[in-house]
């Protein structure tokens, strides 16, 4: 690849619109009212939206199923 080529494809420094967030998953998933559930509160077109998913069983619950399909 070719160093023009290298730099259209640069990832661009962030914007200051969004603050660096952190979060603890294990409780934010605990908390969680939905099986697939937002991290941070920035949506948006051009947002990566990462996002955790706990599963809760009993004794008896051998596997559990989760679906998720994308609607953007």
């Amino acid at each position: 690849m070719s160093a023009s080529a290298k730099q259209n494809h640069r990832i661009p420094p962030p914007d200051g619109s969004r603050e660096p967030l952190r979060v603890n998953i294990f409780d934010a998933m605990m908390v969680a009212n939905t099986q697939l559930a937002p991290l941070f509160p920035y949506f948006g077109e051009d947002a990566l939206v990462p996002a955790g998913a706990i599963m809760r069983g009993g004794e008896d619950v051998t596997f559990g199923q989760f679906f998720h399909s994308n609607t953007v």
